[in-house]
């Protein structure tokens, strides 16, 4: 997922996305086994959002994020029907739209350090989970440095 694409694509508000994540809760003793959960995208702000770590691009969602989401691959799903009114002709198309960051709480802020308790977690969860854009991910991976860093392997 570029700009780009997000434009060409018309990404907006409502569009469907899922992420696929661990449950803190429920785990086994030979394998641990994903829970996927289903929201929509609720907000592309055009600015940086305020953060423990300083001003951050975040994309916001309707979607329950919880402590052990975090570093959760995030899709968007473009479904049959995107606009009032209009169906379109096709499969199902995902694309990676970030990476689970956390989630606000009722003061307003972004929890992106881990929550002592699961049970206050629950207690102030307000049910939008943030998100790390994509973009931010290319940046970095594709930063002067890790490219001289991975060239340099070779």
């Amino acid at each position: 997922m570029t700009s780009e694409i997000m434009t060409t694509e018309k990404v907006a508000e409502g569009d469907e996305i899922f992420f696929v994540g661990l449950l803190p809760q429920y785990y086994n003793t030979r394998r641990n086994e994903p829970v996927t959960r289903f929201g929509r995208l609720a907000l592309s702000p055009k600015e940086k959002i305020a953060s423990p770590e300083g001003p951050i691009d975040l994309l916001f969602a309707e979607c329950q994020s919880f402590p052990g989401n975090s570093g959760s691959p995030v899709f968007l799903q473009f479904g049959p029907i995107r606009q009032a009114g209009t169906i379109v002709v096709g499969g199902d198309r995902l694309m990676l739209l970030g990476i689970m960051k956390g989630y606000f709480y009722q003061r307003g802020k972004v929890n992106i350090h881990p929550v002592t308790t699961l049970e206050l977690a629950f207690q102030e969860n307000i049910g939008i989970a943030a998100i790390t854009p994509v973009q931010k991910l290319h940046e970095i991976l594709f930063s002067e440095g890790l490219v001289q860093q991975r060239e340099s392997a070779n």
